[in-house]
């Protein structure tokens, strides 16, 4: 099986830079967008990606439009899709799970957490040293870095 490929999509630089050295912790390879318009036109990797992790509200397509429009996509495989919001209200969730996500964040998304939701999509055992910030390249997560999920 090819290792799970992750795209995590988000307008926020800072965001989206912390989650993805997150996910890197777990050893997966992570493609990044800006905008869920820009992950849709890259069709190599809606068609490898395994897990979408994908903030709600962003400029041009939120995050329940792309949701929607991927689960039309005809791919072999359907990737699993992380929401995450700023938002903590019942009904976002609701309308989140109807559009076709897997599962569902809040923001400030915590590290444990995070990393739980997409071990558990992607059926990942969560490696005991991964629950903890690790240098990932030259970078290493720092607690401020975190603070901005």
């Amino acid at each position: 099986m090819d290792t799970p490929l992750v795209c995590v999509v988000d307008d926020d630089d800072a965001v989206r830079l912390s989650i993805s050295l997150l996910v890197e912790t777990l050893g997966l390879p992570v493609r990044n967008f800006p905008s869920a318009i820009d992950m849709l036109a890259d069709p190599e990797a809606i068609e490898h990606a395994h897990c979408v992790v994908l903030d709600v509200r962003m400029p041009g397509m939120d995050g329940l439009e792309a949701t929607r429009h991927i689960r039309t996509l005809p791919l072999n495989v359907q990737p699993k899709i992380l929401m995450l919001s700023a938002s903590a209200f019942a009904e976002e969730r609701e309308v989140a799970f109807v559009a076709g996500i897997d599962d569902f964040l809040s923001k400030p998304v915590q590290e444990a957490p995070l990393l739980d939701a997409i071990s558990r999509l992607l059926h990942l055992s969560l490696a005991p040293h991964a629950a903890t910030p690790a240098p990932v390249g030259d970078v290493a997560l720092s607690a401020s870095m975190l603070t901005v999920l």
